[in-house]
């Protein structure tokens, strides 16, 4: 009946990722860093967002990180990533021959890892992504712990606990689920 709500419901939840964990937002805030600090040509950020697509995280989570990392980006990180990719593509002679293969390869041609932002963008994200991610997810399961807490403390919650009807309800589906895993 209502087949014209359910297309923008499923992109909804698709995009907002629910049943989220802490490794799926933490991934989602690195991808966040990867789209924020490396300059975005056409098949680059082709790449970048079929990654979005592809792979399992929070893309809400690598929405709202976005802004802070292109503007840390735009700051001052786009000259450190410019120094870095300077360095590897140009300074470092000892890497010439595995830029000249791995600039050559087919789609990796089409990515520009030869300009110097892209590249020192990638190595310089690369480098703070395991940081990142293992920051991210401890602040992600520090503000869960704070809101579940927090949430079982209030009048709302304690209100429903004591009502019998609603605790059958929840022992049923807890006994459900329990069943089903």
């Amino acid at each position: 009946m209502f087949s014209f709500v359910k297309i923008p419901a499923r992109f909804l939840s698709f995009l907002l990722g629910l049943n989220i964990t802490a490794n799926e937002v933490a991934l989602g805030v690195c991808l966040g860093m990867f789209l924020g600090f490396v300059p975005l040509n056409k098949v680059m950020a082709l790449f970048l967002l079929l990654l979005f697509m592809a792979i399992r995280l929070n893309r809400l989570s690598t929405l709202l990180v976005l802004p802070f990392f292109k503007l840390l980006y735009i700051i001052f990180v786009s000259s450190l990533t410019d120094k870095i990719g300077e360095y590897l593509l140009v300074d470092a002679k000892y890497l010439t021959n595995f830029w000249n293969w791995f600039t050559s390869l087919p789609i990796i041609a089409l990515l520009d890892f030869n300009n110097t932002l892209i590249c020192g963008g990638m190595v310089f994200s690369l480098i703070l992504s395991p940081f990142v991610y293992f920051i991210s997810r401890q602040l992600y399961t520090i503000y869960i712990e704070k809101f579940v807490r927090n949430f079982r403390q209030s009048k709302i919650m304690k209100a429903i606990t004591r009502n019998d009807f609603i605790n059958r309800i929840v022992l049923t589906m807890e006994n459900i689920r329990n069943k089903t895993e």
